[in-house]
């Protein structure tokens, strides 16, 4: 085992996915570029999966929001969430257009 082929196998932290999730609105799923801008330390692989994992489920919890029970201060920060990333797409969509 070579040291610089050496990848990180440690958790990903919260601010690594939203990170994660900021770069995939701003460079779409280019992993590769990702990989080597912003996570060195990942691979590919390892990138792409946690995105399609998480992705999955914040669809899944989206789209069983209302079937949940749960506090409401709850609902209404995953409901924050999903406004925040459609305005941040909307902010791309702008900037592409100019």
């Amino acid at each position: 085992l070579k040291l610089k082929d050496f990848k990180s196998v440690e958790k990903w932290t919260s601010q690594q996915i939203h990170a994660l999730f900021v770069c995939v609105n701003m460079m779409d799923k280019q992993w590769s570029l990702i990989q080597k801008y912003y996570f060195p330390n990942k691979t590919v692989s390892q990138i792409r999966q946690k995105y399609q994992v998480v992705s999955s489920y914040l669809d899944i919890l989206l789209d069983n929001l209302d079937n949940i029970e749960t506090f409401k201060q709850h609902k209404q920060f995953f409901k924050h969430h999903l406004e925040q990333i459609q305005y941040v797409n909307k902010q791309k969509k702008l900037t592409e257009i100019e």
